[in-house]
Order: C-alpha cells, then structure tokens, then sequence
C-alpha cells in the first residue's frame, strides 16, 4: 500500500514537471505558470481524484477528495522534498521504491524522446496530441490547440498504464514570481 501511495503520489506531483528546463519547447510552457486543476487519475484499475496546484518555481500540493479511504490526504513538494499530511500529521517521503522512481522518470521527458506530435479532436475540442518513447515507457500528452493546457496524460510505466484527466485548469496570479 505504502508503494502504490508513493507512486501515486509521485504521478500526481510530477505530471506537470514534463520539461522544465530553460529549453522548453512553446507547448509545455504553461508548466511554468502557477496553476490550480482537478484531476482524476486511474492506474491500472484504481481510480483516485484530487486537486493539484503549483505555486512558486518548484511548489506543487495534491488533495485528495476520493476514494474515502484518501480523502483529506495531501502530498507537497517543495523543491526536492516530499510530505504528506493526513490531519495534522505531516511527514516527509523519501523515494525508496524502483517504481517509485520509474514514474519520476516518465515525467523527465526529452525533446530526444519526441516521436509525434498532431493535431486533432478529443471529445469535440481541437487538441494537439505529442507522443514520446522512453526506456520505461510510453508518454501521451493532450493540450487544448487554443489555450495550450494539459487535458489528459496517458502513459504505460513498464505495462503498467496511468491516464490522468485534467479539468478546470487555471492560471493563477500569487505573490510569489515563476522564474526559470
């Protein structure tokens, strides 16, 4: 449970860290923006959804608000650092597993990686969809054509597959400044 907890965590924490570095290309660059979403994610058969959000450089918080049994759970990264808060027990993760580190390195993704990139409709929207093949797996990546925002990431991690849906993502204004 611990290992599926971790790696959950790790997805939901990273998804939005695909190429943050100063070279990115124009369509990932609303990761450098502080933001709020709605997020489901599915492994394997599980179905977990949350709020993320991404205040600062390199701040991100996940909330749970299902299943029950994670509800009111919450993980926050601050630079290389993971915590988790249940209540008011707030505790540092350290990153122990190969899988955990497996799902790490799905969101590190390089333009070397980038295999296809086309534009079509998903559920009516015009999105551009970018595929790239690493060492571990499969990454698919949704933005919306117009706005350039994440809607969906699917990925196989190993054979294992991680689809997230995003919703009612936001830019948000904080007093904080976003620098590369």
């Amino acid at each position: 449970m611990k290992i599926k907890i971790l790696s959950l965590c790790f997805v939901l924490l990273l998804v939005f860290m695909v190429g943050c570095k100063k070279d990115d290309e124009p369509f990932l660059s609303y990761q450098k923006e502080n933001f709020e979403a709605n997020i489901t994610l599915e492994i394997k058969d599980e179905k977990y959804s949350a709020n993320i959000s991404k205040k600062g450089q390199d701040t991100y918080t996940v909330s749970f608000t299902s299943p029950d049994t994670m509800k009111g759970v919450s993980v926050e990264k601050k630079g290389n650092e993971l915590f988790m808060t249940v209540g008011d027990v707030h505790l540092p993760i350290k990153e122990q597993s190969n899988i955990t580190a497996k799902i790490h390195r799905l969101f590190e993704l390089s333009e070397d990686e980038m295999f296809q990139s086309e534009a079509k409709l998903y559920n009516g929207v015009k999105v551009n969809i970018t595929s790239f093949a690493t060492s571990y797996g499969s990454v698919t990546l949704f933005l919306s054509a117009d706005k350039n925002i994440p809607l969906r990431i699917e990925a196989s991690i190993d054979g294992c597959p991680v689809n997230i849906n995003i919703s009612d993502f936001k830019i948000i204004e904080t007093d904080e400044a976003v620098t590369e």
